[in-house]
């Protein structure tokens, strides 16, 4: 981890990149943590205190992070799995999940209808993206 780089002209922190992927001061000292932790991964607790550094908020928040944070990183072939204990694991996306999980269950896809989804926005096939 590198220190972080402000811009010129302002002095606003800039963006820090993982993965090809640009996030938040926050969200890259999640993943780095949980890239640290190896294989084993590490606590939830032990993740939300680094993460949080003492301020005072919900455990829901962490959840939350982590989710957004695999949201950006759904073009990468690298997701943050877990629960009790989180760990960085390669291999099936988010985006290859999905579609497996409705091949298994067509009457899920039935239900969302014709269209297909732009971002997370379900566009009806007869309108333009």
């Amino acid at each position: 981890m590198s220190e972080p780089q402000h811009c010129q002209l302002c002095g606003q922190r800039l963006p820090e990149t993982r993965m090809g992927v640009k996030l938040t001061a926050l969200k890259a000292r999640i993943f780095d943590a949980v890239r640290r932790a190896g294989r084993m991964g590490i606590d939830g607790d032990e993740l939300f205190k680094l993460a949080f550094e003492g301020r005072e908020t919900k455990r829901s928040v962490l959840r939350n992070h982590i989710s957004q944070l695999n949201d950006l990183l759904a073009g990468t072939d690298v997701v943050i799995r877990g629960r009790v204990t989180y760990r960085l694991e390669r291999g099936v996306g988010r985006e290859q999940k999905g579609r497996e999980q409705a091949a298994r269950n067509p009457a899920a896809a039935e239900l969302n209808g014709p269209g297909r989804e732009v971002g997370r926005i379900r566009v009806h096939p007869d309108q333009g993206a």
